[in-house]
């Protein structure tokens, strides 16, 4: 250091500054933290009442870390009403948060046994920053004047003003929290509710060549309903009637048998009516007996997969029962053709346009 004497100076200023800086932060933390608000208290002590000389110094004690005590002296009213405006006028002048005082004390109208000693009731009156407003505290305390007296007024005033007490909101010394949000529950109407889905009616639509077909059905399964919609994946079965074509190249008749499964959803539009729509999937199975020219007979069997698009009106007609009405298509993925020695006789059709009639009970 001694071969560089222009470095010393330099270390020293360096030194200066990063103490400079470290006592600035320290000030500006200090600074940044915010001061609690400590509320006014101003205790009365009335003119030509019995003084207590020991109600101040209790109350110092037990407000030392909460409030701001002030005590004087006032030509108090004679009743109660008057009193009260002139602590409201009080607090007003001198800026309190609150005017406290003591008044005599009452003797207590219960009967005490003589080991227990007679009791009295001090009174204890507190005004917020709202006029006309006071809180008025009826303390049990041992008969007499003293300590005991002073420190359980002292006690019963901190009680009263802590900020979490309802006092300071009944008089007026602190705003009311805003009401809380309830978190509504919903009505077993709201929630849903889970039912057993029972239909019968009878479809007619057409078949191509083979004409009209006139089919018989029944549907069982879940459903769920709630105001706003309602769900059902009913199991269907349907029994066509039995359908016969005659001409010259052979007779044939057939009947058909379809096992169906249809999810369905319906809006309610008022309290009687739904609409909706559903979608699904069906297997028929068509038995057909085909009579050649010559008279030999033949049997057959086939299966079809088959598509169901529907759109759907429900009116109800009684509680948990309505009717419905339906119109839709069958799609057959592929068409059957019904023939006798190798002609045609008729067929099943492929795109199928229906109409359906039904009842409807939501059991349970």
């Amino acid at each position: 250091m001694s071969d560089f004497p222009l470095l010393r100076p330099i270390a020293r200023l360096g030194s200066w500054l990063l103490s400079s800086i470290a006592v600035l932060s320290a000030h500006a933390s200090v600074a940044a933290q915010p001061v609690p608000y400590a509320p006014h208290v101003v205790l009365v002590q009335p003119e030509g009442e019995p003084p207590r000389p020991g109600l101040e110094p209790s109350l110092r004690i037990q407000l030392r870390d909460d409030a701001e005590l002030v005590s004087q002296t006032a030509a108090w009213p004679a009743d109660l009403p008057s009193r009260i405006d002139a602590a409201s006028r009080l607090a007003e002048d001198t800026g309190a948060d609150w005017v406290v005082w003591a008044g005599a004390p009452v003797p207590a109208h219960e009967a005490m046994s003589a080991s227990e000693g007679e009791t009295e009731n001090a009174v204890l009156y507190l005004v917020g920053r709202r006029d006309g407003r006071a809180l008025i505290e009826v303390v049990r305390v041992p008969a007499g004047r003293g300590p005991e007296v002073d420190r359980s007024l002292a006690l019963k005033v901190h009680e009263l003003i802590s900020a979490g007490d309802g006092a300071a909101f009944a008089l007026g010394n602190a705003e009311l929290p805003p009401p809380q949000q309830q978190k509504r529950i919903p009505t077993p109407g709201e929630r849903g509710r889970a039912q057993l889905w029972l239909e019968a009616g009878a479809a007619i639509g057409g078949a191509s060549s083979a004409g009209l077909t006139a089919d018989m059905f029944i549907a069982i399964g879940p459903s769920f309903a709630t105001r706003d919609f309602m769900l059902a994946v009913p199991l269907e079965l349907a029994l066509g009637l039995p359908r016969s074509v005659e001409t010259s190249a052979g007779d044939v008749e057939w009947s058909e048998l379809g096992i169906a499964v249809v999810a369905r959803i319906a809006i309610p539009f008022g309290k009687a009516l739904q609409l909706g729509a559903g979608a699904g999937g069906k297997l028929a199975f068509i038995d057909a007996e085909g009579t050649a020219p010559s008279g030999a007979r033949g049997t057959s069997t086939q299966r079809l997969p088959v598509l169901l698009l529907s759109f759907d009106a429900e009116l109800q007609i009684a509680p948990q029962l309505g009717a419905r009405f339906s119109l839709g298509l069958e799609q057959r993925l592929r068409r059957q053709h019904l023939l006798i020695e190798g002609r045609e006789i008729a067929d099943t059709g492929r795109t199928l346009p229906f109409g359906r009639v039904s009842i409807v009970w939501h059991a349970f």
